[in-house]
């Protein structure tokens, strides 16, 4: 939270440009939307996110099971201990970066000290993963992907060094 509003502060994402005044005021009052609206709109959402979840996860799966998850996190394994982080963790990492709750669910399983189980998962729950982006984009549109992608990422290490350095000053 505290990096998504940093960071939300320092880059002016609270400015509206283009926004004038007669964009405030409607031209016509505002009719209520009618019950069966309500329970389409619930229906798309839940099948939006519900849809993402499941797609994502046999993505994930499919990585896993042709291994390509194994591999990549061999690779990854040695910028994880330049970073002062235990190679156990770079699959969790991959796996959240694509699934979140998947990548949180094996950081705690992966055997490494609690405060760099917690900054792999500061760092996942900034970032989000690829199926909570998908989610996120599907549902707001005229959301840029690129810039999008760079906040989260922003989000995701600003998240991780300030939990590290609370832990450490703890």
């Amino acid at each position: 939270v505290v990096a998504g509003l940093g960071l939300n502060l320092a880059l002016g994402f609270f400015r509206r440009k283009g926004l004038e005044s007669s964009d405030l005021s409607p031209h016509t009052p505002a009719k209520p939307p009618h019950l069966s609206d309500i329970l389409l709109g619930v229906g798309k959402t839940l099948v939006i996110v519900g849809g993402t979840v499941v797609l994502f996860s046999v993505v994930l799966a499919l990585l896993a099971h042709w291994g390509v998850m194994d591999a990549l996190a061999r690779a990854f394994e040695p910028v994880l201990s330049g970073l002062g982080l235990s190679p156990r963790l770079a699959p969790a990492l991959l796996s959240g970066m694509v699934e979140m709750t998947a990548g949180c669910q094996s950081a705690a399983q992966s055997g490494a000290p609690l405060s760099q189980v917690m900054t792999v998962m500061a760092f996942l729950l900034g970032f989000g993963g690829l199926s909570i982006q998908a989610q996120s984009l599907s549902l707001m549109p005229g959301i840029a992907l690129l810039p999008f992608l760079g906040y989260k990422t922003a989000q995701a290490l600003v998240s991780a060094a300030l939990t590290r350095a609370v832990l450490h000053l703890l």
